[in-house]
């Protein structure tokens, strides 16, 4: 269903001068490959970052038997490392794909390189090895003092200075987004737009509108990549 549904509305969007370059969705369906052949050739395909993220830890969890060092709380590590490196080079596409390896490495160390080069039957070369044990050395100093006092109380007052921040914006734009929002809100942060006059709905043709909305995320900065909609006439 949601293949010839993705189908129409390219075909719809083509034929009225507005073609769709771009799809950006999941990668649990077969409307990219049928939307290829049916529509464009051309068709971009562009993965929203939860279903990126949701592809990856289940493709981890699948070979987690076949290496040990794949433990859940690994798997875990890799991931939140993942996220904070496409946080950091949004937008930039060359720097995620050179930033990629240091997700690995930020987890099992440099010395993992040189571990790889041996299972493959490559022999390390001493270049390799002093470079991964002088980095390795940098990444224990810099965990050292992260759990230092001094390093600490500086990370809780960074934490509070957002805290505050976030609070402060709440205050001015309002409960937008939360849990039982509609029955919690006394003043909904929304215009009511009044309805037509009961003398004149008579004239009026009556319709119900059904929606369905669906975004890479809950932040401003957020993405529409899907939006349904089925219209009924009430007459």
């Amino acid at each position: 269903m949601e293949p010839d549904m993705i189908v129409e509305i390219l075909k719809d969007a083509k034929k009225k001068d507005t073609p769709v370059i771009t799809l950006i969705g999941d990668d649990d369906c077969t409307a990219f490959s049928r939307a290829r052949c049916e529509v464009d050739l051309c068709l971009e395909k562009v993965s929203d970052i939860n279903h990126v993220k949701k592809n990856i830890s289940h493709r981890l969890h699948k070979i987690k038997g076949k290496s040990k060092e794949l433990s859940v709380k690994t798997i875990t590590a890799l991931l939140k490392s993942f996220s904070f490196m496409l946080a950091q080079n949004k937008g930039d596409s060359d720097r995620i794909k050179n930033s990629l390896p240091s997700v690995v490495l930020h987890q099992f160390g440099y010395k993992y390189v040189a571990q790889v080069h041996e299972e493959l039957g490559l022999s390390p070369g001493i270049a390799t090895t002093v470079t991964a044990a002088i980095r390795d050395k940098d990444v224990n100093r810099k965990r050292t003092v992260t759990k230092t006092k001094k390093f600490k109380l500086q990370r809780l007052k960074l934490k509070s200075q957002r805290s505050s921040e976030t609070r402060s914006h709440e205050i001015r734009e309002g409960y937008t987004y939360c849990s039982n929002v509609i029955a919690d809100a006394q003043e909904p942060d929304l215009t009511v737009i009044p309805g037509p006059s009961e003398d004149n709905c008579e004239h009026i043709e009556k319709v119900v509108v059904f929606y369905d909305l669906e975004t890479t995320g809950l932040s401003r900065q957020s993405s529409i990549h899907k939006f349904l909609q089925f219209v009924r006439n009430m007459n």
